[in-house]
């Protein structure tokens, strides 16, 4: 499973914060030590909604179009969602409400207090009934999708179940630090119930988190902390669907498992590493909310693999165990798998056009008969992915000041445009075949080649003036120095030169061959190129000068290389040269002469 743990940000101010999504996973809604909530779209949300409700907030919980909201004034607040505008309140307690739970529907909600009190208030008649048992300050709560049972933890070091009908305590377990006060506690306990049927109910003990079996309450399964240190689990969740757990530590550690193999899928250390006291599961999922007491806020992308429904009364003892199966089996979720059916579907080809005439699908006319013309085959839409831009080996970006036009083994190429000088420099790596010279780059020359025969320059296309190709003999026998040749509409792209040629790819898709001394041998259509360039001889009797870099596009970026052999003393290619390969191309191998 893939864990991305995104940048938090800081949302509230130090101290105790809360957080949930929203029903329909569109928001999520955080609040915080100044009294202020937060409905945020996301992370990156820089234009949350944001509504003060008191001095201090607790603790959020959305239902419908209903947003509970605990507060240090004593009260549990109505507000609409998403607009957040005070609707009412539902209950009142003698001291700050500490969290909040409802059920579904939103007719029960239940609330702690630090009165050492649990609310539970039925919306519709607006009564609340009081569970007054615990000895210190009420934590947390947990409401049973049945609405049978409701879990507590509390300061009092305790989590304990309750029966509805008649408050009654259940069962209970002494697993959380104690403290004397709510916002001292070093851990929260909280528990949560297995979604949908209750059948499970998850406590965190310390360094494990445990489930039990409702009604029997006996222990069905452990998690273990796999972090070393003496942090402590504070909250539990289950995810909508039953089939993962999560839980986060007092040092800013969240853990995830399987419900059903008990194997744990991922472990993330926050940022800060601080308590995180509020944890949430995205109904689609998809992500984790989490908030520490610091008031940081952030969340964890989750890619997780199918997980089987929870909603049963089976114990993971009772899972009946089968026996693993090898052969054919779905991979498509498998990243390290090879899928034809996958390649071929995300590159747009159609399954069809592997197929015979025999092997496709027809369908028949009136009369019975198939019939070919008639085929019915499935259209697939892919997404065009855009060309990668081209580029000119060995250079780097033309919006430098002082950049590389060439570096290769026959020297440099330098070119300096500041609003003092705009030249181009040339050094060669062996001083006794040529000396260092300068060129004025009047014409404003972008793209360079550079052979032991020639330097090759080429530049952009103006409202003015066409894109040009200037091509400087580096060793001539009638004294001439350079020739030029304009590129009326169209544009060089890349150059490249080698023993005896020189070539220029152009906007148009062409690939034009010329002599060193200016004569156009060849022009050729080339496939989406990006780049060319020019090799040394393969060895004496033949000549390797052009490679062609073809690109499918930025995204798969998948290669092609056109190699060929082009000479003036070989007559076939040569047995020891490297264009004897499959890959020397029938249009480049027409260049022997």
């Amino acid at each position: 499973m893939n864990a991305k743990l995104n940048p938090s940000r800081y949302a509230h101010c130090e101290g105790h914060t809360g957080v949930c999504f929203s029903e329909d996973a569109k928001y999520i809604v955080t609040c915080g030590g100044e009294g202020d909530i937060r409905i945020w779209t996301g992370i990156e949300d820089d234009e949350a909604v944001d509504k003060c409700v008191g001095e201090k907030a607790f603790a959020v919980c959305q239902r419908g179009e209903k947003l509970y909201v605990g507060t240090n004034q004593h009260s549990v607040q109505v507000l609409t969602f998403p607009e957040a505008e005070m609707d009412g309140v539902v209950t009142r307690f003698t001291a700050p409400v500490t969290h909040i739970d409802a059920s579904s529907d939103g007719s029960l909600v239940v609330s702690a207090s630090c009165d050492m009190t649990i609310g539970v208030t039925d919306t519709k008649t607006s009564k609340t009934e009081t569970i007054e048992a615990h000895r210190a300050p009420v934590l947390s709560v947990a409401l049973d999708p049945k609405l049978e049972y409701l879990a507590s933890s509390s300061c009092d070091g305790t989590v304990r179940v309750w029966r509805l009908s008649d408050r009654s305590q259940l069962v209970s377990w002494d697993c959380v630090p104690r403290s004397n006060s709510f916002q001292h506690a070093t851990a929260l306990g909280q528990p949560a119930w297995l979604p949908g049927s209750g059948a499970q109910l998850a406590v965190p003990m310390k360094r494990e988190v445990q489930l039990f079996h409702r009604d029997s309450w006996e222990k069905t399964a452990t998690f273990v902390d796999p972090n070393p240190g003496n942090q402590v689990f504070s909250v539990v969740k289950f995810s909508s669907c039953g089939g993962f757990l999560a839980a986060s530590t007092t040092e800013g550690h969240v853990a995830i498992w399987n419900v059903t193999t008990q194997g744990l899928v991922a472990c993330v250390q926050t940022e800060e590493a601080k308590h995180i006291c509020a944890l949430d599961w995205s109904p689609q999922l998809s992500q984790v909310a989490f908030c520490d007491n610091h008031g940081n806020f952030g969340t964890i992308d989750l890619d997780l693999p199918p997980a089987t429904n929870q909603e049963s009364n089976l114990r993971p003892e009772d899972v009946p165990m089968t026996d693993p199966q090898f052969g054919d089996t779905d991979d498509e979720d498998n990243e390290n798998a090879i899928s034809l059916e996958k390649i071929k579907n995300e590159s747009g080809f159609l399954a069809d056009d592997l197929l015979d005439d025999e092997d496709k699908p027809s369908v028949k006319d009136e009369d019975g008969r198939a019939s070919r013309q008639s085929d019915v085959r499935q259209i697939v839409s892919t997404p065009l992915s855009d060309l990668q831009p081209p580029f000119q080996p060995s250079s780097t970006p033309v919006s430098l000041q002082y950049r590389f036009m060439v570096w290769n083994d026959v020297g440099i190429v330098k070119q300096t445009n500041t609003e003092e000088e705009n030249a181009i420099d040339v050094e060669f790596h062996d001083t006794i075949l040529h000396h260092a010279f300068r060129v004025n780059n009047m014409a404003g020359h972008t793209l360079a080649a550079l052979s032991k025969e020639a330097l090759v320059m080429a530049c952009e296309a103006t409202e003015d003036n066409p894109s040009k190709v200037v091509c400087v003999m580096l060793n001539t026998w009638d004294g001439s120095k350079e020739w030029t040749v304009q590129l009326e509409g169209e544009e060089a792209l890349c150059v490249a030169a080698g023993q005896g040629y020189v070539a220029v790819v152009t906007d148009t898709r062409l690939l034009r061959v010329f002599t060193t001394w200016g004569t156009q041998r060849e022009v050729m259509i080339s496939a989406r190129t990006c780049g060319v360039y020019g090799s040394p001889p393969a060895h004496p009797g033949c000549r390797l000068p052009l490679g062609i870099r073809v690109g499918r596009g930025s995204e798969s970026k998948l290669y092609a290389n056109l190699v060929g052999c082009w000479g003036y003393t070989c007559t076939s290619l040569c047995t020891t040269c490297p264009a004897t390969y499959s890959s020397c191309t029938a249009a480049l191998a027409g260049l022997l002469r």
